[in-house]
């Protein structure tokens, strides 16, 4: 049944999600949407810095964010770009590298709906000025994405803003999260599932595919245009006016000059000629 319900959305031709291509979200999606995004997140999903001030500051981290928008919004159904980066300021005190930038982050829905943020990123102390730049760099893209997603909802960070909740959320314990050996990607696994559907969808492309002309076609084509023989091509080319049209059409580069016909008497005349002197 799932294939058969991605058979029917296929023909229907609604299952147009790339980027770059609007597709209106349902009425059913949208109220899905709206319902996830107003969900506020569990303690698990909660990690904590220093702050200034001595003061801890809750966020959340950028792989946990990730995988968030793909739950709510589905892996191809939202996607992020950097407008613009700048460096602030490089700094160089004695050895050590001091570097500041910033980033904005656009963040676009399937349907174009978009929310665009600035994030920035330093770097302080390190000896490589190349890693403290790439360093900085991550940072501030991280960061702008993470205020980008954040204006979507709660489930994406907004509800971080909240100082009620997070009074309430941080006395709450945090569940452990187990590994489960299912979930593990080992070297030279392959999913089933998604190996059956790629199979079913390659079926279906040969049904709709048109087959292919046959061999002898191709050929009884290529041999109306082209000499079948040297010695026809000869001909051709001698009963031929020379036009660059005609040698194109015969894919051959004639010499310019013209060459006299040669006769077997002339033949005889030569080696009677080399055997006398």
């Amino acid at each position: 049944k799932l294939y058969d319900d991605m058979n029917e959305v296929n023909r229907s031709g609604n299952n147009t999600t790339s980027f770059g291509n609007q597709v209106v979200f349902t009425v059913e999606e949208q109220r899905a949407l709206q319902a996830a995004l107003e969900q506020k997140l569990g303690p698990e999903y909660i990690s904590q810095r220093a702050g200034a001030g001595g003061q801890k500051v809750a966020y959340i981290e950028g792989h946990r964010l990730i995988h968030l928008a793909n739950e709510t919004f589905g892996f191809n159904g939202w996607s992020h770009s950097v407008s613009h980066q700048t460096i602030d300021f490089i700094d160089r005190v004695g050895e050590r590298f001091y570097i500041g930038i910033s980033a904005f982050v656009k963040v676009q829905l399937k349907d174009g709906t978009f929310h665009e943020d600035v994030g920035y990123g330093v770097s302080e102390g390190m000896k490589s000025k190349a890693l403290s730049i790439e360093k900085a760099r991550k940072e501030a893209v991280t960061d702008g994405l993470k205020r980008a997603l954040r204006s979507f909802g709660n489930v994406l960070g907004n509800c971080l803003s909240d100082k009620n909740y997070l009074r309430y959320v941080q006395r709450q314990p945090k569940p452990q999260s187990a590994l489960d050996e299912r979930d593990l990607k080992h070297f030279g696994e392959v999913n089933p599932v998604l190996t059956e559907f790629r199979n079913h969808q390659l079926l279906l492309s040969h049904e709709t595919t048109p087959p292919a002309p046959p061999p002898s076609v191709v050929v009884s084509t290529f041999s109306s245009t082209f000499p079948s023989s040297p010695t026809a091509l000869v001909q051709a080319m001698s009963s031929t006016e020379r036009t660059p049209a005609n040698l194109a059409q015969m894919d051959i580069t004639a010499p310019r000059r013209q060459r006299q016909p040669f006769h077997p008497q002339q033949q005889q005349q030569h080696s009677y000629k080399s055997q006398h002197q």
